[in-house]
């Protein structure tokens, strides 16, 4: 009798101290597994605006080359017509002489 005392005794000191530690354990992995879930889609949603800014960046970026390169073609154009202006004065210069 005195074993079912001391196990008694044992349950009733050291139990509802279990029976808390079960149960935050439990809460503790459900509000993690939510808390997860919702740390997932957040991260889904930022890589795809991340795709979404990465495909603007990349068309503006053609864009911006391709108007780079069409002021380097008009450039070049001012470019020769400057030479040619320029080679036209000096000969006028050297006739003057």
């Amino acid at each position: 009798m005195n074993v079912e005392f001391d196990m008694l005794g044992y349950f009733s000191l050291y139990g509802p101290f279990s029976v808390l530690f079960v149960s935050l354990f439990y809460w503790t992995l459900k509000t993690y597994t939510h808390r997860e879930d919702i740390y997932r889609r957040e991260l889904q949603e930022m890589r795809s605006e991340i795709n979404t800014f990465t495909k603007q960046y990349n068309e503006r970026s053609k864009e911006f080359n391709e108007v780079i390169i069409k002021f380097a073609d008009k450039l070049e154009l001012v470019n020769e017509v400057y030479k040619k202006v320029n080679n036209i004065e000096t000969k006028l210069d050297n006739k003057e002489i």
